[in-house]
């Protein structure tokens, strides 16, 4: 395999347990953030405003030009946009009590503004961690479904990002086709979640799925069998030596 095409988790500094500011790109610009706390891996996604240059080009014409006049003028304009972006991190599990630190540094510092608002969560951790956060950062958490987050989130993938989902063929070129999928033919689908355990769903909308099978075995069977064997301190390390 040439070059990565996957995202690392994030590493702490060694000695410190600061997270790399460089990570959390427009953090400061943050509107809103949930959290997804899982055995092996937490996940952060937050939205966050931005402003950008954006340059217009129009064809500037006086009375005697014609539109199709090849010397014609062209007016560029410049000026700020305002943009929302959406950003996702994801980080190991053990961490979770110096990135509640961090967040709160960086982005609550006033715990009396924090008092009324609330912090959409998921996953085991969410329960495991709800004192936790709530007394780091000031809010209150609002437990959320992971299975019905997961599966609309799916939908919302299906739905609003081109070649999202794709066939994979081994041993033929390309490898990956990508497909599109249209409303009438998105449902049903079977969900493979694919996590510290597997559970596979049977989808037929997004309010309408039943779990039919599942196993213990997954992230974390992996992580803890290529952790006694390697020594591997952080998760990236076993899945870049399966990989090479």
């Amino acid at each position: 395999m040439e070059g990565k095409n996957y995202a690392d988790a994030i590493v702490l500094q060694k000695n410190d347990g600061i997270f790399p500011e460089s990570v959390f790109v427009n953090l400061q610009h943050t509107t809103r953030f949930a959290l997804d706390i899982g055995g092996s891996l937490a996940k952060l996604v937050y939205i966050s405003d931005i402003k950008r240059k954006r340059t217009r080009v129009s064809i500037s014409l006086d009375e005697s030009q014609d539109v199709n006049d090849e010397h014609h003028l062209y007016k560029v304009e410049q000026g700020d946009e305002k943009c929302t972006r959406l950003h996702f991190i994801k980080f190991e599990t053990k961490y979770i009590e110096s990135f509640l630190d961090f967040i709160k540094a960086h982005l609550t510092q006033d715990h009396e503004k924090m008092k009324n608002k609330i912090v959409k969560a998921t996953g085991g951790g969410a329960h495991k961690y709800k004192d936790l956060i709530e007394s780091k950062l000031g809010c209150k958490v609002d437990k959320e479904d992971e299975m019905s987050c997961l599966i609309k989130g799916c939908s919302f993938l299906m739905k609003n990002v081109p070649e999202e989902i794709f066939i994979y063929r081994q041993g033929v070129t390309p490898e990956y086709r990508y497909v599109t999928v249209t409303d009438t033919d998105r449902y049903p689908f079977l969900l493979v979640n694919i996590g510290s355990g597997v559970s596979m769903l049977k989808v037929e909308s997004e309010t309408k799925y039943e779990r039919i099978a599942g196993t213990a075995m997954g992230g974390g069977t992996f992580w803890g069998l290529g952790s006694l064997l390697t020594q591997a301190k952080v998760t990236d390390y076993c899945r870049d030596r399966y990989i090479s």
